[in-house]
């Protein structure tokens, strides 16, 4: 079954129409959705034609709220395809950035996720897509994520998560010093984060040596962390650390090292920093 949408319509509903089958949603070419979606219907295809949903959620909106739940676009659900479509989160990061630490209407609570799939959802495939935020654009903590062709923009751990997800021929944009990745793959997974034939770029505002590929998450809630990632075939911008990697504290005090974790490069990724 497909169904063509129009710009007045509630994604929400649309999205998880429920069907005897698969179901194919076109949404009008070029448009506007200022709308936060939640899918939760298996076998759903959207074919975005360069629409843009966007929202503005943020961590810190209210005590509890969480950074999962800040998300644009959540992924609950099995066998889900995004084709040509643009998810935003536009939480106005530097304009709280540039508030003083003592004013009373600064948040601190930044994370503002764009993309969520979460550990219920499997099979999501990303084709031709655009997600754009600062702090944690990308959650992938869903099973089997393949990105193909899309373009990642943020600063500080925008894509992180649990997932196996594949990147590939992804253009991974750094909008500020930072960090790319921060994985928090499940000890039983062979693989977490995985980019393959991405450029890893930055803006023309980002500083030379200013961010580090990627450092290891461990949720404090969770036991079974040993996070991976992995580059092969990639090239790495000016902006990226000739050291690569970084540490991080969890909550509980404890400072893991890349070394600890299953962080790994390729000869021809290192070599295009040189």
């Amino acid at each position: 079954m497909t169904i063509y949408a129009k710009q007045t319509d509630d994604l929400n509903l649309v999205f998880n129409t429920r069907t005897d089958g698969p179901l194919t949603v076109q949404l009008p070419k070029d448009c506007t959705f200022r709308q936060k979606v939640l899918i939760d219907r298996d076998d759903l295809t959207v074919m975005g034609n360069g629409s843009r949903i966007v929202w503005g959620d943020h961590n810190g909106m209210r005590p509890g709220f969480g950074t999962g739940a800040s998300a644009t676009l959540t992924i609950r659900s099995k066998r889900t395809s995004f084709i040509n479509l643009e998810v935003e989160n536009d939480f106005d990061y530097l304009g709280n950035e540039a508030k003083s630490g003592e004013d009373p209407v600064r948040m601190m609570g930044r994370q503002a996720v764009a993309v969520f799939t979460t550990p219920e959802s499997t099979d999501a495939l990303f084709r031709n897509c655009h997600f754009s935020s600062w702090q944690d654009t990308l959650f992938a903590d869903g099973d089997e994520n393949r990105f193909e062709s899309c373009t990642i923009k943020g600063n500080i751990d925008f894509i992180f998560g649990r997932s196996h997800a594949v990147f590939d021929s992804c253009t991974i944009v750094s909008v500020g010093p930072g960090f790319v990745a921060a994985p928090s793959t499940s000890e039983n997974k062979q693989n977490g984060l995985c980019f393959r034939d991405c450029n890893i770029t930055c803006t023309d505002c980002v500083p030379d040596n200013s961010v580090y590929l990627a450092r290891p998450w461990h949720p404090s809630e969770r036991e079974d962390t040993n996070s991976s990632v992995s580059f092969q075939n990639c090239t790495l911008g000016r902006h990226i650390k000739a050291d690569l990697w970084a540490t991080m504290w969890d909550k509980k005090g404890h400072n893991h090292l890349p070394s600890e974790n299953r962080f790994s490069i390729d000869e021809a990724t290192l070599n295009s920093l040189r």
